[in-house]
């Protein structure tokens, strides 16, 4: 799970940082609103995208119960 996203030096902004809890999050805004380059910076944490930011950290939760999977 993430805990934690940082983003840095982005066209948009220059800083935003949110802490994220347990449970649904989700993200909802007007066009424009940075939704897309937030989630462009989780997945290029992850290298799986190019970000528009200079600095994307990510904190996980290294914790899994690996025992509520079955």
């Amino acid at each position: 799970m993430i805990n934690r996203i940082f983003m840095k030096e982005n066209l948009g902004f220059k800083k935003a940082e949110l802490e994220i809890s347990k449970g649904l999050t989700v993200f909802t805004g007007l066009s424009g609103a940075g939704k897309s380059v937030l989630f462009k910076g989780i997945l290029s944490a992850f290298s799986l995208s190019e970000s528009e930011a200079k600095i994307v950290e990510i904190e996980l939760d290294d914790k899994l119960d690996l025992e509520s999977f079955g």
